[in-house]
C-alpha cells in the first residue's frame, strides 16, 4: 500500500475544506471527495454508488452520513454502507495526520 498527502497542514485542511462540506480531489489520477466534520477527515468516492450522481453537492450530517441529493442515498462515512442495503457500498479510505502534520489517505 501507498500513501499519498492529501494536505500539508490543518490549517490548509480547515481553509480548504469547510466544517460538513465536500472537496473534490485527485488522488494518483483518481477523483476522491474529502469532507470534515469538525476533526474527523473522511475521504470517500466522488460519484453515488447507486447511480453515479456527483457527490460534491451531497449532504453531510454531523452524525458521519452523507447523502446523495439526487435519489436520497445516505451512507456511513466510516464503513460506506447504504442505510436501506439498496446498492453496495461507497468506497472510503482512512485518512490521518502523520508525525509531521500531514493529512494521509492510505491507498
Amino acid at each position: 500500500m501507498s500513501e499519498v498527502i492529501l494536505f500539508n497542514t490543518k490549517e490548509e485542511l480547515t481553509n480548504i475544506v469547510g466544517n460538513y462540506a465536500i472537496v473534490t480531489v485527485i488522488v494518483n489520477q483518481e477523483q476522491m471527495s474529502v469532507t470534515r466534520i469538525n476533526d474527523d477527515v473522511y475521504v470517500f468516492e466522488s460519484k453515488c454508488p447507486h447511480f453515479d450522481h456527483p457527490m460534491k453537492d451531497a449532504k453531510v450530517s454531523p452524525a458521519g452520513k452523507v447523502t446523495c441529493t439526487w435519489h436520497n442515498y445516505q451512507f456511513d462515512l466510516n464503513s460506506g454502507k447504504e442505510s436501506e442495503t439498496r446498492c453496495r457500498s461507497m468506497k472510503t479510505k482512512k485518512a490521518y495526520y502523520n508525525e509531521n502534520g500531514q493529512l494521509l489517505v492510505q491507498l
